[in-house]
């Protein structure tokens, strides 16, 4: 990722290392954070779980990272990077409730349609009292 002024960048392919015994050279097209972070944060909004975790893992670290930094507690790199991972688990394992959660309420609704609309079909009024004239 870029730094600043990346409105003028022209954004050239950067070469990476390359492994020993290894063909040709790879190559990245670097972006500024603030692109990266609008891409990822834009995949979150349009469902992509993936995308949601990354940015819910990132989002939490940075706030812990600055409350750390508030309160003078200190954290070695290694203990960040655990914490994120286990965190990261954590918050799948989360979204996996979440999702069954959901699909059922979908299933739900769409018997909840099917049911009205069979009653529409046949004229039922499923909230009217036995022998009341329609």
């Amino acid at each position: 990722m870029l730094g600043e002024d990346y409105t003028d960048h022209t954004f050239e392919p950067l070469p990476l290392p390359s492994k020993e015994g290894s063909r040709g050279e790879s190559r990245i097209n670097p972006l500024p954070l603030e692109v990266g972070s609008a891409y990822w944060l834009s995949r979150a909004y349009r469902g992509n779980n993936q995308a949601m975790l990354l940015c819910m893992a990132l989002l939490t670290e940075s706030l812990e990272r600055r409350f750390d930094a508030a309160f003078g507690i200190e954290r070695s790199e290694s203990e960040r990077n655990q914490r994120l991972i286990e965190r990261s688990i954590q918050l799948e394992q989360a979204l996996n409730v979440i999702r069954t959660g959901l699909e059922f309420e979908a299933a739900v609704f769409e018997e909840n349609q099917h049911f009205w609309q069979w009653f529409n079909e046949r004229g039922i009024d499923p909230y009217a009292l036995p022998g009341e004239d329609e």
